[in-house]
C-alpha cells in the first residue's frame, strides 16, 4: 500500500499573515491502471556511419613446423577468406 506525504497550510488565528506547514501522511489504495496511450512519433534519423574500415581474414592450408621451439618464427599465409583494403603481399 503506497503512502503519500502532503503539506497542509494552516493559518494561525492570532497572526493571520503567518502560516505553518504540517506534514500529514495519508494511506492510499491504488486503483486500476488505465490503458496505454498512443505511441509517439518516430524521431529523426541519426548520422550515417562510415564504411571506410579495412579488414582481412587470412589463413594457410599447409603444415608449418618450428624445429626450434624457443625461437620465434613468422607464420606464413597462402589464402584469403575475405578482405577490404588490406592484403598480404610477400613472404618475409
Amino acid at each position: 500500500m503506497p503512502v503519500y506525504n502532503n503539506d497542509i497550510n494552516i493559518e494561525i488565528n492570532s497572526a493571520p499573515s503567518q502560516t505553518m506547514i504540517v506534514n500529514q501522511v495519508y494511506p492510499c489504495i491504488e486503483g486500476p491502471r488505465g490503458e496505454r496511450g498512443p505511441t509517439g512519433p518516430i524521431g529523426p534519423s541519426g548520422p550515417s556511419g562510415t564504411t571506410n574500415l579495412t579488414y582481412g581474414s587470412f589463413f594457410d592450408t599447409t603444415t608449418q613446423t618450428n624445429a626450434t621451439p624457443n625461437i620465434a618464427r613468422g607464420v606464413k599465409y597462402n589464402s584469403t577468406a575475405e578482405s577490404d583494403g588490406i592484403s598480404i603481399n610477400a613472404d618475409l
